[in-house]
């Protein structure tokens, strides 16, 4: 199950399923407010993308601390897209799976490439591949960068990313001018 809104709901999945295995897959923030950005469903601005990407982060803290070995794996996007045949090879040893090498060739299905075809799955229709690693530097404005390393730098500072540009402190007419255009769609 992948649904994002889930890492706000680990506790209540645990009720459920104790021995549920969660997979958090981190990416750096500002590629993945640019993402957000670009996609038909993500928020429409850089402050509530910026914001969305942090409260994940956050939201996982705790449980990455609490949960064992066993039943939490951190994945780092950069790593996994670099280094996919031994990512994947450690993602399905964490999961009790075996590995095939098949897992690689994912796109080829009739179902990857259809979904590949759509704007916002348009990766599922090719092969792994680091062509995202640092998408922000094209799609975030130096503005936009500087928001976001206002409202998250510091996390994606934590996270071990580099180049940080210097914080633009919004006001608090802007933020709520923000949320509001957000929340309209």
């Amino acid at each position: 199950e992948k649904t994002p809104y889930n890492l706000y709901y680990i506790g209540e999945i645990l009720e459920d399923f104790p021995n549920a295995k969660f997979v958090f897959i981190t990416r750096d923030g500002r590629d993945a407010s640019a993402d957000y950005l670009e996609s038909s469903f993500g928020p429409n601005n850089i402050y509530c993308a910026s914001k969305l990407w942090r409260m994940g982060q956050k939201a996982v803290e705790p449980w990455r601390e609490k949960l064992s070995n066993s039943q939490w794996l951190d994945i780092k996007y950069e790593d996994f897209v670099c280094d996919s045949e031994n990512q994947v090879k450690r993602l399905c040893e964490f999961l009790g799976e075996d590995y095939s090498k098949n897992l690689l060739e994912f796109y080829q299905s009739d179902i990857a490439q259809r979904r590949g075809k759509t704007k916002d799955h348009a990766p599922l229709g090719h092969a792994i591949s680091d062509e995202y690693i640092g998408i922000y530097k094209n799609l975030l404005s130096v503005r936009d960068q500087r928001i976001f390393s206002w409202v998250a730098g510091d996390v994606l500072s934590e996270m071990g990313y580099e180049d940080i540009l210097e914080p633009l402190e919004l006001s608090a007419d802007q933020v709520a001018y923000y949320d509001e255009m957000d929340g309209r769609l």
